[in-house]
């Protein structure tokens, strides 16, 4: 889903504000939505800025996934309702997001986040684990626990007050274009978002870097030199019985995959892609974690494959 966007706008915040229509009103799958001016907040003085939650604008809340075709129907209510050429606003910020349900603690998880290249780790004392650079922030988060601290209420959803929500968000600023290898001529502005190109290229940004987190595991052995001296399949087994690991195969992941993505082309993709990067039948996880993280690892394949589906039908 989209979540956060910065929108500024090149005039001051009075006039901004003079321009605004009261509200707008939408229909989508029969249903009329109404968006009001009050659901934006404008800062700043001759130059404003708008920071706010494009899920949240369409659904009222940023937690269930929202559909994108309902998200560019939210751009263009947005759009209505400032009463300003699209061209004016610009895009400096955008937030992609997806929440998972897992099956242990959100905690448990986010233990086992190491170190990423060119990237700064933050550990918030909620749990939070961030990676930052220049145009680029990677969150990890139990989303039920930050809806809990800033005093939201809980949806509930399919029980959801039971299940645990880790949250992974993807937040692009300042130079998006080139961030996610946008080819535009034009400024951005949020429009943008309403184009099918972009938001695969969005997508794609999403699941590289999630996936670039994934690589940062190991399980290196105190008693054994660390796996990039592994030359021999006996070397292998040797390090996977010192660390009381298994592997995992197509036996493995295939009864996963059955239970945790219902669609059979799904399936397929994330097999194929599997396959494809080499993980399929040499990813392993000590028997501790019980192959936590390669279950993330699917459930972010199967989040990126719904998305692009929901981009194009």
């Amino acid at each position: 889903m989209i979540d956060t966007i910065i929108i500024k706008i090149y005039r001051s915040r009075e006039e901004v504000t003079r321009r605004m229509k009261s509200q707008v009103t939408k229909s989508y799958e029969g249903k009329e939505i109404t968006f009001r001016k009050e659901q934006l907040k404008l800062i700043g003085g001759n130059i404003t800025k708008i920071n706010f939650s494009l899920s949240k604008f369409v659904n009222g809340n940023n937690y269930e996934n929202v559909p994108f075709d309902k998200i560019k129907l939210g751009v263009d209510a947005f759009v209505e309702l400032l009463n300003i050429p699209y061209e004016e606003l610009l895009l400096s910020r955008i937030d992609i997001a997806c929440s998972f349900n897992m099956e242990h603690s959100v905690h448990n998880y986010l233990s086992k986040f190491e170190m990423l290249d060119r990237f700064d780790k933050t550990i918030y004392n909620n749990g939070t684990i961030k990676y930052c650079n220049k145009n680029i922030t990677l969150s990890f988060y139990d989303k039920l626990l930050e809806m809990r601290q800033h005093r939201k209420t809980v949806p509930t959803i399919s029980n959801i007050t039971k299940k645990e929500i880790l949250r992974y968000e993807l937040q692009v600023r300042g130079n998006i274009k080139k961030v996610i290898n946008y080819d535009s001529s034009e400024q951005l502005n949020i429009c943008a978002i309403q184009d099918d190109n972009f938001l695969e290229l969005l997508v794609d940004a999403w699941l590289f870097n999630f996936q670039k987190v994934m690589k940062t595991r190991t399980i290196d052995s105190p008693f054994l030199p660390p796996t990039n001296f592994i030359k021999s399949p006996k070397d292998f087994n040797i390090f996977l019985q010192h660390q009381g690991a298994k592997t995992i195969g197509a036996k493995k992941i295939k009864p996963f995959l059955k239970n945790e993505v219902k669609d059979a082309v799904t399936r397929s993709r994330i097999r194929t892609s599997l396959i494809k990067s080499k993980e399929y039948v040499s990813t392993f996880e000590t028997s501790k974690t019980k192959n936590d993280m390669i279950r993330l690892e699917i459930k972010g394949k199967a989040a990126y494959y719904k998305m692009l589906g929901n981009i194009c039908p």
